[in-house]
């Protein structure tokens, strides 16, 4: 469960192991101002969304910046577009399902929503899906998006803000 520190929009995990739906530190965020790593990230500063219905990017804000502990990630690669840690419960969207999918049930060949602040959206193609190496417990970190879209593209493929 995830409980807020009053005044900083942040929030730290509680012991519940299914409470982790992150990326571990330096994933990089499209921003209007280019990549930035997640954990600089700060109420207020703007990311790309995504409105599905148009396939169109839309500037939002961070509402909240969670933080947390987990002991198992995973390494997502599709194309040459690679997430080095991800929880097993945060969603990616699937473009051929048309539906968010938790990164521990994608596959390869799974195909992904891509943008990476140019040209149009693109889907690739999921070609590495694997334990990442870790050492013990590591700082994860998730955002919460203001807007209907609640999604964010972390490396440049999108995934929902899962809280």
């Amino acid at each position: 469960m995830w409980r807020p520190i009053a005044g900083l929009g942040l929030s730290m995990a509680g012991a519940a192991r299914g409470s982790d739906s992150c990326f571990v530190r330096g994933t990089r965020i499209v921003t209007p101002r280019g990549f930035r790593r997640i954990e600089d990230l700060d109420v207020g500063d703007e990311v790309f969304s995504l409105s599905l219905e148009r396939r169109a990017p839309v500037v939002r804000r961070v509402a909240r910046v969670l933080r947390a502990r987990a002991t198992e990630v995973l390494h997502v690669a599709a194309g040459e577009l690679v997430v080095a840690g991800v929880t097993a419960e945060h969603p990616f969207y699937d473009a051929a399902r048309g539906a968010w999918v938790d990164a521990g049930a994608l596959r390869e060949g799974t195909r992904l929503l891509a943008w990476l602040g140019s040209a149009d959206v693109r889907e690739l193609s999921v070609t590495a899906h694997r334990p990442a190496p870790s050492a013990g417990k590591v700082d994860v970190f998730n955002l919460t998006i203001d807007g209907p879209e609640r999604n964010y593209f972390a490396e440049g493929l999108l995934v929902h803000n899962k809280s």
